[in-house]
């Protein structure tokens, strides 16, 4: 695992279901949250935030 935190100007980075647009939104996370990444898959960050697990686009995410 490694840490990474949102970085979105100010709006929320969907949670999805599968590591694509086409997956289904679980819930969404505020900007500027520290989130602990499990993994990486084709440009996807695995990551557990408020109870569920799911996939967020690394191009959201800024590794700390």
């Amino acid at each position: 695992p490694f840490p990474g935190v949102v970085h979105t100007d100010g709006s929320r980075l969907n949670l999805r279901d599968y590591p694509s647009l086409s997956g289904k939104i679980l819930t969404q996370i505020p900007d500027d949250t520290q989130l602990v990444l499990n993994g990486e898959t084709d440009g996807w960050y695995v990551t557990n935030f408020n109870g569920f697990t799911g996939y967020v686009s690394s191009e959201f995410v800024r590794l700390i």
